[in-house]
């Protein structure tokens, strides 16, 4: 259960937050149910559109579509996004010395967009993605103290890493193709590498999304039976 509030500043820039109410069950113990209550915050900000002329426009004489049904974004230059996910107090499920830390994740990521016309259009993305929990001999810092304590380490070697690329035609189709990079895995440790390809279809009011994973023998059983489908109609997604 969450409260969220988004504002935008300028043309450029805009953000928002949200605060969850998190209750979590963890099974039975004597035939007693065990679950415990938390909290937690994410945070966003997001600069958009930034040096606009960095985008290779092409020159358009006809219109394949006319206007009139297609969705119209002004997606050009550079964005870059910050986010800090679940920012909040340990959870304990049986008493506080035994309490668990919620995985509190800090991730930075910045999309290009390299070509952009009525006819063709081509982006690019990367980011990354980094717990940001301590722990020392079995303690676990707070929260808002692992927004230091929590580079400590392999810090680079612990993020996860996304690269991705679009492709727009007409600016109604979209094929993507992304990689995910995880130098440790914990579990999930032949998946160092592995790609994902999609498809979008995008109209004036309603859009369409399709993922899925396609390094099938790298894949955990989880992930080998993972398919992701969007769909937004209007300002409501699905």
């Amino acid at each position: 259960l969450g409260l969220t509030y988004g504002q935008r500043f300028s043309d450029h820039f805009q953000g928002g937050i949200t605060i969850k109410f998190l209750r979590s069950f963890a099974g039975k113990i004597g035939g007693e149910d065990i679950s415990a209550n938390s909290w937690a915050v994410d945070l966003g900000v997001n600069w958009i559109n930034l040096f606009p002329s960095s985008t290779f426009q092409l020159p358009s004489r006809n219109e394949l579509i006319g206007k009139d049904w297609r969705k119209q974004i002004d997606n050009r230059g550079i964005n870059i996004g910050v986010a800090l996910l679940n920012a909040g107090p340990d959870i304990a499920y049986i008493n506080e010395s035994q309490a668990d830390p919620i995985p509190q994740r800090l991730g930075i990521g910045v999309a290009y967009q390299l070509l952009a016309s009525p006819v063709i259009g081509l982006g690019g993305l990367f980011d990354f993605e980094k717990e940001l929990v301590h722990r020392d001999e079995g303690d676990t810092d707070p929260f808002y103290q692992a927004w230091v304590t929590g580079w400590q380490g392999k810090t680079f070697k612990e993020a996860i890493y996304h690269f991705g690329a679009e492709l727009q035609l007409v600016s109604v189709i979209s094929f993507r193709y992304g990689y995910r990079y995880a130098p440790f895995q914990g579990v999930f440790d032949n998946e160092t590498g592995i790609s994902t390809i999609g498809l979008g279809l995008d109209l004036k009011y309603i859009s369409l999304h399709y993922g899925q994973w396609i390094d099938k023998d790298q894949l955990s059983v989880l992930r080998k039976n993972t398919y992701v489908i969007g769909l937004s109609m209007g300002n409501i997604e699905f």
